[in-house]
C-alpha cells in the first residue's frame, strides 16, 4: 500500500531481509513470491512492470536495466540453435556486434 504515499518509494537495496531461515529457504526455491536480490527482482521494479503491463493490457511486463539487455532477453527467449538471424551493418554498432560476435 506504500504506506499511502501518493508517490511510490524507490527502493534502493541490492539484498533484503528474510524473516527466518524457512522464509529465506522458500524464496530461494521459489515456493513463496518476494524479493531477494534486486538484480533478480525488486519491488521498485516489479510495480513499473506491472504498470506498463497494465498501460498496455498485457499479462505482465518486463523491464532491463540497458537496451542490450532487453536485445539479449528477446533473442535468447525467441532463438533456438541454429537459428539464423539476418541484420543490417547499419544497427547500433554494439547491437550490431553482438549479432556478429555472440
Amino acid at each position: 500500500n506504500h504506506s499511502h504515499s501518493l508517490t511510490p518509494p524507490v527502493h534502493m537495496t541490492s539484498t533484503f531481509v528474510f524473516p527466518d531461515t524457512a522464509t529465506g529457504s522458500a524464496l530461494f526455491a521459489g515456493e513463496i513470491e518476494g524479493h531477494i536480490y534486486s538484480r533478480i527482482s525488486n519491488p521498485t521494479v516489479a510495480l513499473l512492470e506491472s504498470r506498463v503491463a497494465n498501460l498496455e493490457g498485457a499479462e505482465a511486463g518486463l523491464a532491463t536495466a540497458s537496451g542490450m539487455g532487453a536485445i539479449s532477453a528477446t533473442l535468447w527467449t525467441l532463438v533456438k540453435p541454429g537459428d539464423e538471424i539476418i541484420t543490417d551493418k547499419t544497427l547500433y554498432g554494439c547491437t550490431f556486434a553482438f549479432m556478429r560476435d555472440g
